[in-house]
């Protein structure tokens, strides 16, 4: 667990740490290595566009990203990408570190604890051969599946906390971050999928 905790403040300060590289910006951003950030003392989105062949300032353009395309910034600046099917017009905070943890931890609990119940309250023949397979029993099981999807779960704390929108779409936000292994909804995921399958438990020799 002590490992777990440490693994998750690891990757929450990375989704919240500066990128590098250079872009060009719209009027009213300013470059920032890859980024663009607000030149006004307010916070504000900036996308980062397509740059002219001959520009070496701000430019006016098509956006360069199909996928994830916005940048919170205040004072020194930190990255954050929208995923692409939230509304453009969804407002961005800037979380702290901790809020990024807690949230994280959140949605390992939610993971783990609808796993079990999903999986372990009728646990079908298949799961009974993958608990003697592995040495563990079905909570125990779900649980180190679930514990694959940490980073799932550190890209899903980074949206619900910069998005204020967030609330009003969990599930486009959840299936924004956990993909094809999402389920129809909120915490319906299949933990079997966010990562490789489970060691087998090596049997002690017999004499």
């Amino acid at each position: 667990m002590r490992h777990l905790k440490v693994t998750i403040l690891v990757l929450a300060y990375a989704v919240i740490s500066p990128a590098s590289a250079q872009t060009c910006c719209p009027t009213g951003c300013a470059p920032d290595a890859n980024r663009c950030v607000s030149s006004g003392p307010l916070w504000t989105r900036c996308l980062p566009i397509a740059c002219a062949e001959d520009s070496r300032g701000p430019s006016r353009g098509s956006a360069v990203s199909k996928h994830r395309a916005a940048v919170l910034a205040r004072g020194p600046a930190r990255t954050y990408v929208v995923p692409a099917q939230i509304p453009p017009e969804c407002p961005l905070v800037k979380p702290t570190k901790v809020q990024v943890v807690d949230a994280t931890a959140q949605c390992m609990n939610v993971l783990t604890r609808n796993a079990q119940l999903r999986d372990c309250f009728f646990e079908d023949d298949a799961g009974r051969v993958e608990d003697e397979r592995t040495g563990l029993n079905c909570p125990d099981r779900q649980a180190a599946l679930a514990r694959q999807c940490l980073k799932r779960c550190v890209n899903y704390a980074s949206d619900t906390t910069h998005l204020v929108c967030a609330g009003s779409y969990p599930n486009t936000v959840w299936r924004a971050s956990f993909g094809a292994i999402s389920g129809y909804a909120l915490g319906s995921e299949h933990v079997d999928l966010c990562g490789p399958r489970l060691r087998t438990l090596r049997q002690a020799p017999t004499r």
